[in-house]
């Protein structure tokens, strides 16, 4: 294993940075792997000595990785960075590996592993670049035409199954399939099917920190969280869940709601994940955005602004509860978006313990098993990013 060794203060090489990172990562990535598959004692002090045997060359790359990280100069030297602290945080709680912290890093945090020390070495702006360039609505409409691309193989797929089995019989059944499959009506729904897909795509990705609502996402996206229902990304993560596990027949239904419930889990622990955590410098266009949209200019509840959003969350709980009480649903709705809202920002920007408990109340569905329909995505955003760890310990379940 050849060492990245640099002097504090020399401009690192970016790709041998690269090659050493992805060498170790590997070789380190293989030994937890070997380690899980075959674990016994007698097999243990083996186990042992392959990871002392690279200790330093991770404690070393580590140290060259935190210094890097302080002096990136393009966006995709940061977004390296950023994966690869992600990497080296997961294996390092993994091995247990003691890094310690280096003069040009600020002791006084109390950092849980090597990747929350490389995080912290990012600086929060670059001068000449924005880090939200990265992403924008062509980011959703690539994932979208990629959906829709391989719904039109199925479909074509399928098209091809049933053509081969076409008697003169179900020759007009083949026929009414095919002009249902290709009529207009159909075709526009799917598109909107395979945006919408897409906008949940990027949710999850947002609440997972993969890509970043502080810094990468600008106001022009945050229609498209706000269009997502937090619930259809639990059923996302849960699919997921099962695909990892196979993705076998589902024999019975327990497993099906377990699947469910590891998914929702997964959303529960990015509230206290502390990679994701934005500073409160980095809320100043979304405090501008809820300003313009649902608030007055001292931040307080404007029914006018909100009367659409109340408008679809009432229409949502009329869809889950198949209740016709217009009334109870809209003020329910009301009550939900006035709670929220009418304290997110006191809550985020002035700490105000009321204003936080009336915010946790909302997008708890212990406390209103209906919340769980009408919160999205945006919603439970601005708490995973924007709520401290300490202020979240009592909720249980969103």
């Amino acid at each position: 294993m050849n060492k990245v060794q640099y002097e504090a203060k020399e401009k690192f090489d970016f790709s041998s940075l690269q090659a050493c990172h992805k060498q170790l990562y590997e070789q380190v990535s293989d030994i937890i792997i070997q380690e899980e598959i075959s674990r016994t004692p007698d097999k243990e002090d083996d186990w042992s000595k392959k990871i002392q045997e690279v200790s330093d060359d991770i404690k070393n790359l580590i140290d060259n990785l935190a210094q890097f990280a302080s002096q990136v100069t393009s966006i995709d030297e940061y977004n390296w960075v950023k994966e690869a602290a992600y990497e080296w945080g997961a294996v390092g709680d993994c091995l247990e590996v003691t890094l310690p912290l280096s003069d040009t890093i600020e002791t006084d945090k109390n950092w849980k592993n090597s990747g929350q020390r490389i995080l912290s070495s990012l600086p929060k702006s670059l001068p000449g670049f924005s880090f939200t360039s990265t992403i924008s609505k062509e980011y959703i409409e690539k994932t979208a035409h990629d959906l829709s691309e391989a719904r039109k193989l199925r479909l074509i797929g399928e098209l091809r199954d049933r053509l081969g089995q076409v008697s003169p019989s179900n020759l007009e059944e083949f026929l009414h399939y095919l002009l249902q499959s290709l009529s207009l009506s159909n075709l526009e729904k799917e598109m909107n099917e395979d945006w919408y897909s897409a906008c949940t795509y990027f949710s999850s990705k947002i609440m997972e920190g993969k890509l970043d609502l502080a810094c990468q996402v600008t106001s022009e996206l945050y229609d498209c969280l706000e269009e997502v229902w937090l619930e259809d990304v639990k059923h996302l993560k849960a699919y997921q869940v099962w695909w990892d596990n196979g993705g076998g027949w589902i024999s019975e239904e327990s497993i099906r709601v377990n699947y469910y419930l590891q998914a929702c889990q997964q959303i529960a622990d990015s509230l206290f994940d502390p990679y994701i955590k934005a500073p409160l410098i980095q809320f100043g266009d979304i405090k501008d955005y809820l300003k313009t949209h649902y608030l007055t200019d001292t931040g307080k509840f404007d029914r006018g602004k909100s009367h659409n959003l109340i408008k679809r969350k009432a229409y949502r709980l009329w869809e889950k509860n198949a209740s016709s009480n217009e009334r109870e649903n809209w003020s329910r709705a009301e009550q939900y978006v006035k709670n929220f809202y009418g304290n997110i920002m006191s809550a985020i920007i002035d700490g105000d313990l009321e204003s936080l408990d009336k915010v946790k109340k909302a997008i708890q569905s212990s406390i209103d098993p209906d919340h769980k329909y009408i919160i999205n995505c945006f919603e439970i955003a601005l708490v995973i990013y924007f709520l401290k760890e300490e202020m979240l310990q009592d909720v249980k379940e969103i």
